[in-house]
């Protein structure tokens, strides 16, 4: 969790999300009671619910009131064991679930439950205009980590194409088909050849049903980004299932895979792995790759690390801040100290956090 936090509170788009009064907690009404109850005097006094978009504001009002003392977000913690009963109790969890759950949680939580039973025609509706700002910072908390990917199933017989979009706030990438396919021959595994690998046709085999055809034919799939997110999270799967045959029938087991994956600090070019790119007409040898627009350009800003084996792990991570010249941390608990360039580009990353280079952190 103070891995996530951590990056969270780092991501200049969310930071000004809160600090912005997106998400007031003093009139929250999933804290101060319902809709039904509105925010009258009886309801402010009443014990605040779990809510995680109110814990969101509290902890980036904490971060940045200048008080160096370590914070510890109990209360934050607690919301989240309401919010996602799976994640209640003293268990290992995995770093991405955190992710994907505090994020989706937060997004809820910023839309109060509907009116019940509904008012009589003509009255005033104050929680009713609270209901439309809730679910349009919703919208726009969500946008900042949304994009689209897109889905071409091309049949091998006929050539016809079957396209679906799908909405995405985070990628993530399979390590264990890295190799021989993965990337140049001999070369270390980098987060493009990851890239490249994740949106490389592939063949599905004669079990794909053909439209045109009316029939089972052989077909390739290929992915692509058809939007690209203002905030890229990348997930590099190291954990794995693997079922093996025993004595007493199969059996499955966990690993976890440690290869060095590069990345880049700056100016990650996601242009070649776009729909537009990929389903463009084929270069000549001769003709030099399109150069990349600013809104393909990606910048690092924060990195979740995993220590250990599947049994026994920590999670640390390392964020950038921007308005220091670019000074980088490393976060591990209560313990914060500075980082130099060579720490972040030899870590084992897990996650990593792109923030398109565009975007104007100083505002």
């Amino acid at each position: 969790m103070n891995c996530i936090l951590q990056i969270m509170v780092h991501c200049p788009l969310v930071a000004r999300f809160f600090l912005g009064d997106r998400h007031n907690r003093f009139e929250c009404l999933a804290c101060h009671g319902n809709v039904e109850s509105g925010l009258d005097d009886d309801a402010m006094a009443a014990p605040r619910r779990a809510c995680l978009a109110c814990e969101m504001d509290i902890l980036l009002t904490q971060c940045f009131s200048g008080d160096t003392a370590p914070y510890s977000p109990h209360s934050f913690l607690h919301a989240m064991w309401c919010s996602c009963d799976h994640f209640a109790g003293y268990e290992q969890q995995d770093a991405h679930e955190f992710w994907i759950a505090v994020f989706s949680g937060i997004c809820a939580s910023l839309v109060p439950r509907a009116r019940s039973p509904p008012l009589p025609p003509g009255a005033p509706d104050a929680n009713g205009a609270r209901i439309l700002l809730g679910k349009a910072a919703s919208r726009d908390l969500q946008a900042i980590f949304s994009g689209q990917l897109r889905s071409e199933v091309r049949c091998a017989r006929c050539g016809h194409t079957s396209t679906k979009l799908e909405d995405l706030h985070d990628v993530s990438l399979d390590l264990s088909r890295m190799g021989g396919d993965g990337g140049e021959a001999g070369a270390p595994d980098s987060l493009d050849a990851c890239l490249r690998s994740f949106t490389r046709e592939e063949r599905l085999g004669e079990q794909n049903w053909c439209a045109r055809c009316g029939a089972l034919q052989d077909a390739t799939k290929q992915l692509s980004f058809q939007r690209l997110p203002h905030v890229l999270c990348v997930h590099l799967k190291r954990f794995k299932q693997s079922t093996s045959s025993g004595p007493k029938g199969p059996q499955s087991t966990s690993s976890k895979i440690d290869s060095f994956v590069h990345f880049p600090l700056e100016s990650l070019n996601l242009l070649p792995y776009t729909a537009a790119a990929l389903g463009a007409p084929a270069a000549s040898a001769t003709s030099a790759p399109p150069l990349p627009r600013p809104e393909h350009l990606y910048d690092l800003f924060g990195i979740a690390v995993h220590h250990g084996s599947m049994q026994n792990g920590h999670y640390t991570c390392f964020v950038k801040l921007s308005h220091l010249a670019d000074q980088w941390f490393h976060c591990d608990d209560e313990t914060v100290r500075m980082a130099t360039y060579a720490e972040v580009k030899n870590s084992q990353a897990y996650m990593l956090f792109y923030a398109k280079s565009r975007l104007n952190y100083g505002q």
